[in-house]
């Protein structure tokens, strides 16, 4: 093993050490025009380590496993060129308990199979063509501390997305999950191609303030981002609006968001973090009020608390994000608007002032403009304009139905999310 050679290198060397060996097997499958390529595959191993000696710490990720010794001299000698400063703690021994939540194995044969099925499904709801990638992960942690811990977790990851495509019209579906079980891209194969012939032909429309119902594509976009400014690394450099809002009321009393540490098809799960303190399940924002910040041991340190077990060395990060659903159907939003527009994607959100949340993105796939509670054409060329604490005070409606997102654009933190109605955001034209 790996982590325990580098054990053996810089234990007499080092105050306090957590080694993270991860090996993973990687199959990525591209598809178009009803075509199946294999676009990558195989086995990659790196191993992250950090350790301290006194006031100074060290991190380092090595990927260059034929040369082991040599990558544990650099960081020996890194961390004795270092300046002093916060170190983190390693987390005392203890148990991880890792969820059944995963497969034993890929199974890759059935999940191309189901891919091959909800292509199909998609040039029969009406697509002209689709687009997409299949990505299948099995991932084998090992963790050891300086301080007794031990863990070995294995997991196994699906994610898939499509773009149909209807004349000048398109839409996009995401699906991920943790086991072959649960993986079913058909349903939002089907939404994608209904969403590209429904945005054919679209027109322009007068920018302003309206109300938008954004799809959960679009919706985890922002959730990802109001969860990452709930770290205490974001708040304490001045990238979080949630800045002395603790305890607070931020958003309406009837949404609430958890990070979860682990979770069914949450394919961020881990039992432990990079610091060895086992993953946990905390509430964020609960009945719209600011509950709890996330921290690793030095920013928990700082801020008088504990680790809420989501290391990240350097800054606190969320692993899984589910938003609570409300009590509407997409139906019974539309039909609540009286002009406004339905916005299925996003793409290159970009930050005018991350203190203050000001942000813009630019719309993509399927937008359709809504007039007198019916959807009434499709609309382009358009770019959503607000702050994140105005539009999460500003949030009406959630569905009922949430769904897990994660893709490469714009959602890397996976979010379970649901449709959100909002009031009174600004959309701008080119």
């Amino acid at each position: 093993m790996l982590a325990e050679r580098i054990k053996s290198m810089i234990e007499k060397h080092v105050d306090q050490y957590s080694i993270v060996e991860i090996a993973g097997e990687e199959n990525i499958v591209r598809f178009y025009n009803g075509r199946f390529s294999i676009a990558a595959g195989g086995i990659g191993r790196f191993v992250q380590v950090l350790a301290t000696k006194g006031r100074k710490k060290a991190f380092k990720l090595i990927t260059n496993i034929a040369h082991l010794e040599e990558e544990a001299e650099d960081l020996l000698r890194t961390l004795d060129r270092v300046e002093e400063g916060d170190v983190p703690e390693i987390y005392p021994r203890t148990s991880y308990r890792s969820l059944e939540i995963s497969d034993k194995e890929l199974d890759i044969e059935g999940s191309i199979e189901k891919t091959s099925y909800s292509i199909d499904e998609a040039y029969e709801a009406g697509a002209d063509r689709v687009a997409g990638i299949l990505k299948l992960y099995r991932t084998d942690y090992r963790l050891i501390t300086s301080t007794g811990n031990e863990k070995d977790e294995q997991r196994t990851d699906y994610i898939y997305y499509i773009r149909a495509f209807k004349g000048n019209g398109s839409g996009f579906g995401n699906v991920v999950s943790t086991s072959i079980r649960r993986f079913d891209p058909a349903q939002v194969s089907r939404q994608a191609a209904s969403d590209a012939k429904s945005s054919e032909s679209p027109r322009s429309m007068p920018e302003g303030r309206y109300s938008i119902i954004l799809a959960p594509p679009i919706s985890a976009a922002i959730f990802e981002l109001i969860s990452s400014m709930c770290s205490a690394y974001s708040i304490d450099s001045g990238f979080s609006f949630m800045k002395d809002r603790l305890g607070q009321s931020v958003a309406p009393a009837f949404l609430s968001i958890t990070d979860h540490g682990q979770i069914e098809d949450g394919v961020n799960s881990r039992s432990f973090d990079d610091e060895g303190a086992p993953t946990a399940t905390n509430t964020l924002i609960e009945k719209g009020v600011f509950r709890s910040v996330i921290h690793n041991s030095t920013t928990a340190k700082r801020w008088g608390s504990k680790t809420t077990g989501n290391a990240g060395v350097i800054e606190p990060s969320p692993w899984n994000v589910v938003v609570s659903g409300g009590d509407s159907s997409l139906d019974e939003m539309i039909k609540e608007v009286k002009e406004g527009v339905l916005i299925t994607n996003n793409w290159y959100t970009r930050f005018n002032n991350y203190r203050t949340g000001e942000f813009s993105t630019i719309v993509r796939d399927a937008a359709l403009y809504i007039k007198n509670g019916e959807i009434a054409y499709p609309v382009a060329n358009i770019r959503l304009s607000d702050s994140l604490p105005r539009l999460l005070s500003s949030i009406r409606l959630m569905s009922r139905d949430t769904r897990w997102v994660k893709w490469w654009g714009e959602v890397v933190t996976p979010v379970k999310s649901p449709y959100v109605l909002v009031d009174g955001s600004t959309l701008t034209v080119p």
